[in-house]
């Protein structure tokens, strides 16, 4: 890996990446890799599991003998060198010994690099992954993010060494500058900035700049539930010690959680719903949100394909489903806090909504809560009959199995009773009565 980064911009780096021996494809969603159906995408983890151990190892061996085709196997590039041979059994071995200084991940873009082994240094980029890394409980591993300031949900990288870049959204001429500094902190040291963490395209300014340095850019797309967990076992192997088996078991919970889910709701007729984000935009059929209907075990109207969302501009933009749904899902980042309905609901943005026949079915979600949790809690409103009180019973699990820094807040422990979790039109009448 390269050792000079963006703290000597002046003198241009730049990191080639060799192909690997698998054509690596994006899904037509262009989400992730629909060739990599492991959590733990780690070149390495050749049987698609949850971990890198001499069951890779014998599975190596065959593919390299032909006994097995290596197609169905991507991550049997196990050095990214674009060849599958003795020289990934030798470094298999390795990493199996934990004596690797790199190893090669697949990000949620289908993108293939090298990253230092463990990664440490990493700039996140949006709220999102501040949440998400301080999910994992990762934040030592942080040298600096950016994030809309929720104090609640963030107090553990807010708490931590990390530098608070930014309360944006963004890298910006100010973020740029401010990273640099973090850099040539860095350089100082001896060290560098492992990687840089961002969820959206449009938040990362200077791209370019930061490929140049060869920083390495990881896009993780970590608010869709299956990709969500995907990424605890994946950067939580990254990060390296005691996150290993910490993102193996957070991984492993969440798809608990939506087996049981999709168990318990078995071939009753499924509930239709549409997703709703900042207050009046339409969630498109890939959006995280129509996901997160769909793992809850709904059925997601919208016809629009892509991942984002296209605002209401009239009535009619929102009457067309009239008829169509059960309910509406309007997701939005509130913290960890109470959040007062009457402000919620009588907010000038939602005036368009009105005019849907479904404006009273509409709930809220607060998306401050980790994803699995915001599953259940939609699981729970559209199946009221099968999943009674099971919103609160996964958050107050989640939050004792890993996130234990919300129950020693000060002030003392996060009651999930006295913060908004979700907010229905009920709520609003007896809130304005």
């Amino acid at each position: 890996m390269n050792t000079k980064q963006i703290a000597v911009l002046g003198v241009v780096v730049v990191l080639i990446i060799a192909a690997v021996a698998v054509v690596i494809t994006k899904s037509d969603d262009g989400k992730g890799n629909a060739d990599i159906e492991a959590s733990l995408a780690i070149g390495g983890n050749v049987n698609n599991d949850y971990k890198i151990n001499n069951e890779d190892l014998e599975l190596l061996d065959k593919i390299i003998n032909g006994e097995v085709s290596a197609d169905e196997y991507p991550l049997a590039d196990v050095n990214g060198d674009g060849n599958i041979n003795d020289a990934d059994k030798a470094y298999l071995k390795k990493i199996i010994s934990n004596d690797v200084k790199s190893v090669w991940v697949t990000d949620s873009y289908g993108n293939v690099q090298e990253i230092n082994y463990p990664l440490r240094n990493v700039i996140a980029v949006n709220a999102d992954m501040a949440m998400f890394i301080s999910n994992l409980g990762a934040v030592d591993c942080v040298a600096g993010f950016i994030a809309s300031d929720y104090s609640i949900e963030q107090t553990l990288i807010r708490n931590s060494d990390a530098i608070c870049i930014s309360d944006g959204r963004q890298v910006k001429e100010a973020e740029y500058k401010k990273i640099r500094e973090i850099a040539a902190d860095l350089d100082s040291k001896g060290e560098e900035i492992g990687a840089i963490f961002y969820y959206s395209t449009s938040a990362l300014g200077f791209k370019a700049d930061f490929e140049a340095a060869g920083i390495p850019i990881l896009n993780i797309y970590c608010t869709s539930p299956d990709s969500n967990a995907d990424a605890y076992a994946t950067y939580g192997y990254l990060f390296g010690g005691k996150y290993v088996q910490k993102g193996i078991d957070m991984c492993q919970y969440c798809y608990n959680v939506y087996d049981h889910i999709e168990k318990t709701v078995g071939d009753r007729e499924k509930v239709k719903a549409i997703g709703l984000n900042m207050n009046f935009y339409v969630c498109n059929n890939g959006s995280q949100y129509a996901d997160i209907i769909r793992y809850a075990g709904g059925i997601h109207v919208e016809t629009q394909p892509g991942t984002s969302s296209d605002p209401v501009k009239s009535a009619d933009g929102i009457t067309k489903f009239d008829g169509k749904i059960d309910y509406m899902f309007n997701f939005s980042t509130k913290d960890l806090v109470k959040v007062d309905p009457v402000g919620l609901w009588d907010n000038t943005k939602n005036d368009v909504l009105r005019s849907s026949a479904h404006f009273e079915d509409m709930i809220w979600v607060n998306c401050s809560m980790p994803v699995v949790v915001r599953v259940a809690y939609v699981a729970e409103a559209m199946y009221p009959d099968l999943f009674e009180g099971y919103g609160d019973k996964v958050f107050n699990e989640f939050i004792d199995k890993f996130l234990p820094y919300l129950n020693e807040l000060e002030g003392g422990a996060l009651n999930i009773d006295e913060i908004m979790t979700t907010c229905t039109y009920e709520d609003y009448k007896a809130a304005k009565a």
